[in-house]
């Protein structure tokens, strides 16, 4: 019996490993394995709602153990920190585990790498140091209390263009970066509902001056 191994739990690996874990697992004639640092998945387009606060991320997460059990599929929370092909084998540290077994060898007979992408600043100077870039449900959520609160306070430089907003490298950024600008710029009554941390003021209509970055290599 075959051994496919998917690194990755975006969503070209999540929706590749599902529909392998129907087709080959659930007949036993394959086994699929899903390796992903993170335990749950989220999908990117939204990221831009959960830095405006709008949406509770965890109201839209895929659990990769529970698909797992439910696709006929075996979930690894790790992180592949060595692949020798000769031998044909990754070599996987545990997400949740610091001790001498936190490191784990798995075979494979086919290897499907599916990282996905970040956001790439194209070596623009100051880019990755001054912007904001939606990558992660972590990271957008600190991102967007820090855009927020400062906007409350005020604080950044020429309040006319005060933000300038980027996401990954995907055919969604534009429409990421319009939406976020958007959910930022009306009432935000929302964002306290949701359990939010955004400041006091954004109870009432704070209007956040936003500019869009579009990374397109030309």
């Amino acid at each position: 019996m075959q051994s496919i191994v998917i690194v990755g739990g975006g969503v070209a690996g999540l929706e590749l490993a599902t529909r392998l874990g129907r087709r080959l697992g659930a007949r036993h004639k394959g086994r699929v394995i899903l390796i992903d640092s993170a335990p749950t998945h989220f999908w990117k387009p939204l990221l831009h709602a959960v830095a405006a606060g709008t949406i509770d991320p965890a109201d839209h997460m895929i659990d990769h153990a529970r698909q797992a059990i439910d696709n006929h599929f075996t979930f690894v929370c790790g992180e592949v920190v060595h692949v020798d092909r000769a031998l044909r084998t990754l070599t996987v540290r545990s997400r949740f585990d610091d001790g001498p077994d936190a490191h784990t060898v798995i075979g494979y007979d086919r290897l499907v790498l599916a990282y996905g992408s970040v956001t790439n600043f194209f070596g623009i100077p100051g880019a990755q140091e001054h912007c904001l870039a939606l990558d992660s449900v972590r990271g957008d959520v600190s991102r967007g209390n820090r855009a927020i609160s400062a906007d409350c306070r005020s604080d950044l430089p020429n309040s006319s263009d005060l933000i300038a907003l980027t996401a990954s490298s995907s055919p969604f950024a534009p429409s990421v970066g319009r939406a976020w600008a958007s959910a930022t710029s009306v009432e935000t009554p929302t964002a306290s509902r949701t359990g939010s941390t955004m400041p006091g003021c954004m109870r009432e209509s704070v209007a956040i001056r936003c500019s869009t970055v579009d990374q397109v290599r030309r």
